[in-house]
């Protein structure tokens, strides 16, 4: 595999095929830096500068899953059985927590549900919250945060000024928040 030389370090990078890719992107895959083309791009000059601003921007991150496992509460899960130990926290946690917000935000979903996606959020025209099964994983100020986020998007559907007020109501902080959430990656 092809590598540069960091500050000393040897950082390895991999140039691959996305089928479904419109833009080309970067992306830290464990150690690796991995640069993922769309199908028309068939050549491409690799910028080690590119490589060198991935890695630098990945270094100071927490990993939240790898291929082997994932940290949870202080502890590391091995193995893929452990999304089951994630999706059950989460749900335990949603459940009691999408209840107490919604109740001082006078709002009601239409249904809870547990996902993989590469969002931490998200919430449905028709008022159904998606969660990541990862929430489990943060400190519960962030899982607070995406809560009241999520609950926020039931009153203003967009990220409106008035959106955010309602958000700051509940969570004055949410602003130290929503950066410290992009430490988290998976």
């Amino acid at each position: 595999m092809p590598f540069i030389d960091i500050d000393g370090n040897t950082v390895e990078y991999e140039v691959k095929k996305g089928r479904s890719r419109k833009y080309i992107y970067l992306r830290m895959k464990g150690d690796v830096v991995e640069i993922v083309l769309p199908d028309e791009h068939w050549l491409y000059l690799v910028d080690p500068r590119d490589v060198e601003r991935i890695y630098r921007k990945s270094a100071d991150k927490t990993q939240l899953l790898t291929a082997n496992g994932f940290y949870f509460d202080g502890q590391w899960i091995s193995g893929r059985d452990g999304e089951s130990v994630l999706r059950r926290e989460s749900g335990k946690y949603l459940d009691n927590a999408v209840k107490r917000l919604s109740d001082l935000m006078n709002v009601r979903p239409k249904g809870i549900r547990i996902v993989d996606t590469r969002y931490w959020g998200s919430c449905s025209a028709k008022g159904v919250l998606s969660f990541n099964f990862r929430i489990a994983c943060l400190p519960g100020e962030m899982r607070e945060y995406l809560v009241v986020h999520e609950l926020a998007h039931l009153i203003h559907f967009s990220h409106s000024k008035l959106f955010w007020q309602t958000v700051e109501e509940l969570c004055p902080r949410y602003k130290e928040i929503r950066k410290g959430l992009k430490k988290f990656r998976f």
